[in-house]
């Protein structure tokens, strides 16, 4: 059921990213920019949701030890997997934002710059990487 979730926002910010950078290289600024904002709201909901999922399955895996016993080896990997995802799509909104815009990193652009939710996802997802490495 966790991987369905994880396929949607998946195609989900495949698509909206392909509609950026299509908007961005045919000039229409405007409507690119509000797709940029809501690629940086799912981006933002995608971390959020499985940042709290990873944390919730620790938790049931280190008070449940038949559960754990059955799928500890499974959720280690999906955590460390979302982990590198994550640290994609973290290093590509960098990139891309910079590759086509610049950097711009004034006190204006800080929460919804794309360099900088590109570095946040990157400081998630490097927790996430050490978590799943803590795990046994």
């Amino acid at each position: 059921m966790e991987r369905y979730k994880l396929f949607f926002f998946v195609i989900l910010i495949i698509v909206l990213m392909a509609g950026y950078l299509c908007l961005t290289l045919t000039k229409h600024e405007t409507e690119a920019h509000r797709i940029g904002e809501l690629l940086t709201i799912v981006v933002i909901a995608m971390v959020s949701y499985f940042l709290g999922y990873s944390q919730r399955q620790r938790r049931i895996l280190s008070e449940n030890t038949q559960y754990r016993e059955k799928y500890s080896h499974i959720t280690k990997k999906y955590i460390s997997r979302l982990g590198y995802f994550f640290l994609a799509v973290g290093f590509t909104l960098i990139f891309s934002h910079a590759i086509l815009f610049g950097i711009d990193l004034t006190f204006s652009e800080l929460l919804t710059g794309h360099e900088w939710i590109g570095l946040y996802v990157v400081i998630v997802s490097m927790y996430m990487l050490g978590i799943a490495k803590k795990m046994n």
